[in-house]
């Protein structure tokens, strides 16, 4: 049996949305592919651990974010090493900005990141604009199709030229609400602002991220389940409708 390392960074602070589902996800489809999940948590402080396979970090309120950022940053080059040799990374909302170069909260205050991703985010206050809420669809990259969740940030993050979008607007919307752009993919991390959790909403995307950490592990990927999961795929395709109905 296949064994895969998982690391949650932050889970006591950055956690506003949710984010553990996106770990009952991983386990859920571990165990339908006989994949042993182990996790593995980082809290302010603690030292990197050794033999990590896949890494999560979730969202939280402005605060939450600078309350992490500088202990984040202590362990940058190594999580930029990693991700280099095509680790998979799920960074979402306050995340996915922190694993950006910077995030802008004020006219005062800039918060560093980590520059996984080439993108700044810069906070609503300064652009006197309206919060970006609601259910979102995306046609996303690496196959992965259309992609479900719910959206809500105030910052509008713009992509540089050495990163790719996760995904393409089809409703919502996305990074900036200008560019029909959403998220950031580099090598095998993805950045995103949707929510749900994401990975529940999306198994097809959690089964990516599992088979990307087996294939780095282990040189192969492993064969998916060949029998459909009716209630997982019968609430996909009702988010997509309802969503493409709005």
């Amino acid at each position: 049996m296949y064994s895969l390392n998982i690391l949650h960074l932050y889970p006591d602070i950055l956690n506003l949305y949710a984010d553990r589902g996106n770990i009952l996800a991983l386990q859920y489809c571990a165990q339908k592919i006989d994949v042993s999940i182990n996790i593995k948590y980082l809290f302010i402080g603690d030292e990197f651990p050794a033999d990590i396979d896949l890494i999560l970090i979730g969202g939280g309120q402005d605060q939450d974010q600078e309350h992490v950022s500088l202990d984040l940053i202590r362990h940058g080059s190594k999580i930029k090493s990693l991700v280099l040799e095509n680790l998979p990374v799920l960074a979402v909302c306050g995340g996915y900005q922190l694993f950006g170069k910077s995030y802008q909260l004020s006219k005062k205050k800039i918060l560093e990141g980590i520059g996984i991703f080439d993108c700044v985010s810069i906070a609503e206050p300064n652009l006197n604009h309206e919060r970006f809420i609601g259910e979102i669809l995306i046609n996303a990259q690496n196959n992965l199709g259309s992609i479900i969740g719910f959206e809500n940030h105030s910052a509008r993050t713009y992509l540089g030229a050495q990163v790719e979008p996760f995904g393409h607007i089809v409703k919502g919307f996305g990074n900036n609400g200008v560019d029909s752009t959403e998220g950031a993919i580099f090598h095998n991390a993805i950045g995103t602002y949707l929510h749900g959790p994401i990975l529940p909403r999306n198994i097809k995307l959690t089964y990516f991220l599992l088979n990307c950490a087996i294939k780095r592990k282990f040189g192969s990927f492993v064969e998916l389940p060949s029998e459909n999961d009716v209630i997982v795929d019968n609430a996909y395709n009702y988010g997509v409708n309802y969503i493409l109905s709005k």
